[in-house]
């Protein structure tokens, strides 16, 4: 969750149609699995803006049907399960009660440690049999990028804002993320090892003027951006006197945006 995933998008709301002036309802993405009894997961609650509890609220004290935006009634179906998680430190499993919102006292709150080095050892070799030589080495990496950041319990209480002053902490997810770009290389190329990692650890706390400019380069049908190759139609390669002139003042901003978007998508992975 963050400020760019509000009440209404989860809820849903309208869109444009085909014809020019007329909109139609979209169910959003939380109203859908509450129709469809899906399982919802939403990551670090304690940051999500200030009317997502006001939607989750009749799903949280039991009530058995769900109203959207436009005065529609959906009937919550009886498989429909919501979750949410909180990242902290060790240090601070005590203050959770605190940490969240107005929200708190309706979740039935687990905590869930992080595995420990033999346990990640244990799921890389079995997710990823190629790697067992490196599960070593990169676990150590994802350590030490963790380590590094030493998250600190801010004490404050401020309304919607994230629960600790420091960077939140990698998790699990984004070691398998690693692990998963890592077998889809060509080879096991340190400096391609490195980039991924760099693109995963540490592109999120980097302003892009600070980032590597990727090359953009055109082939025969193919536009090639930085680590990522994507199919041209007829109609992008309509004016390629035009793409390759704009090309040639791309920003590194601009260029390595592109390449994390790219990547992200070429990948299936949600960005963060």
């Amino acid at each position: 969750m963050d400020d760019q995933l509000d009440g209404k998008t989860l809820v849903g709301t309208y869109v444009c149609t085909d014809q020019p002036g007329e909109f139609r309802w979209q169910p959003g993405s939380l109203t859908q699995a509450i129709m469809n009894g899906f399982w919802v997961v939403l990551e670090d609650i304690d940051k999500a803006p200030s009317d997502v509890p006001l939607v989750l609220l009749p799903l949280l004290g039991g009530s058995c049907s769900f109203e959207t935006n436009h005065g529609e009634v959906v009937r919550i179906a009886e498989s429909f399960q919501l979750f949410s998680t909180i990242s902290t430190p060790e240090c601070s499993v005590s203050h959770i009660r605190e940490a969240g919102n107005s929200l708190s006292p309706l979740w039935r709150r687990i905590v869930v440690y992080p595995p420990d080095r033999e346990s990640l050892q244990n799921i890389l070799g079995a997710r990823y049999p190629n790697l067992i030589p490196a599960a070593a080495k990169l676990i150590e990496t994802y350590e030490t990028v963790n380590s590094s950041l030493r998250p600190q319990f801010s004490g404050s209480k401020t309304e919607n804002s994230a629960t600790f002053s420091s960077p939140s902490r990698f998790s699990l997810r984004d070691l398998l993320k690693w692990c998963e770009r890592i077998c889809g290389l060509s080879s096991y190329d340190g400096l391609a090892i490195s980039q991924e990692a760099a693109d995963i650890f540490s592109a999120s706390y980097m302003s892009t003027q600070n980032r590597h400019k990727p090359p953009i380069q055109e082939f025969s049908g193919i536009l090639k951006i930085g680590r990522v190759s994507l199919s041209l139609g007829e109609t992008a390669s309509h004016d390629r006197s035009r793409r390759n002139r704009d090309g040639e003042n791309y920003s590194s901003s601009k260029s390595s945006t592109l390449d994390w978007a790219e990547t992200h998508c070429s990948e299936l992975e949600p960005a963060k």
